[in-house]
C-alpha cells in the first residue's frame, strides 16, 4: 500500500480506501469454542500459536452454553444459545486479553467483510479452514472465562514449596548462639541489658576465691591474737 493510497498485488492496482466507514456491527462474544472433530484443527491451532493467541484444550465431556456458526462465510448464521456437550473434549479461546480484535477478525466467518480490500482473506471460514457446517461456537457467557479454566485438560500445576534441609552439627563442634538479653526497668522506659550466658560461672569462682581469702586472713588474725597472749 503506498502513501497515495494505491494497493498493489500481482494482478496490478487498485485504489485503497484510506477513510474507513462503519457499515456494518457484531458485538464480540467472550470465548469461541472449536470441536477437535474440524478436519483443519491442527493448521488452526498452529495458526494460534503463530500470532501468539493463546487457546484451552477442554477435557472430554465438557459442556458449556453456546451459538453455532453456520451457512459459510457468505452467508453467516448464528443459532440460537444451547447446552453443548463434547465428548471428544473441546478448543476454547477466550477474548480476556488484548489480541480480542484479532481474534475476532479469525474466527467470525464473514470478517472479510469489514476488511478494507475486497480479496483479503482474513478468517478462518474465508481461508478454509473451518467450513460450512463444522463445530465453530461462541460463547457469550460472562462467567465463561471461569468454567473454561475448570474444564482445562493440561492446567499449570505449581510447584510444591520445600522447607530449606537443616545440616545437623557434626560431633565435636561446639555450638555458638547469641547472648540472651534481660529487661530492666529504668526511670526513662524500658531498657535491654545484654547478659553473657557464661557470667554467672564467672561471679562462682570470684565469690569462692574472696571466700577463701577472708578465711586465710581470719585463721591468721587467730593466731597472732594466741600468740599475744
Amino acid at each position: 500500500i503506498y502513501v497515495s493510497g494505491i494497493w498493489k498485488n500481482k494482478e496490478g492496482t487498485k485504489a485503497f480506501n484510506l477513510v474507513d466507514t462503519l457499515s456494518e456491527m457484531i458485538t464480540l462474544p467472550t470465548a469461541y469454542v472449536l470441536s477437535p472433530d474440524i478436519k483443519n484443527i491442527d493448521k488452526i491451532l498452529e495458526l494460534l500459536e503463530l500470532h501468539g493467541i493463546p487457546y484451552v484444550e477442554l477435557k472430554e465431556g465438557s459442556t458449556l452454553t453456546l451459538r453455532k456458526y453456520s451457512g459459510g462465510y457468505d452467508k453467516t448464521v448464528i443459532g440460537a444459545a444451547k447446552e453443548v456437550v463434547f465428548e471428544k473434549g473441546a478448543y476454547a479461546v477466550t477474548m480476556n486479553n488484548s489480541d480480542a480484535y484479532l481474534i475476532a477478525y479469525l474466527f467470525e466467518p464473514n470478517s472479510h467483510r469489514f476488511a478494507t480490500a475486497e480479496d483479503h482473506s482474513i478468517s478462518f471460514a474465508h481461508i478454509g479452514y473451518i467450513k460450512d457446517g463444522d463445530g465453530l461456537y461462541r460463547s457469550e457467557q460472562s462467567g465463561v472465562y471461569k468454567l473454561i479454566a475448570e474444564m482445562d485438560k493440561n492446567p499449570v500445576v505449581e510447584a510444591p514449596v520445600t522447607e530449606p534441609v537443616t545440616e545437623a552439627p557434626k560431633t565435636g563442634d561446639v555450638p555458638t548462639s547469641a547472648p540472651n538479653t534481660e529487661v530492666m526497668g529504668t526511670g526513662n522506659g524500658v531498657t535491654d541489658i545484654p547478659v553473657d550466658d557464661n557470667a554467672g560461672g564467672s561471679a562462682t569462682v570470684i565469690i569462692a576465691v574472696v571466700v577463701i581469702i577472708v578465711a586465710v586472713g581470719a585463721v591468721a588474725l587467730i593466731f597472732v591474737l594466741k600468740k599475744r597472749k
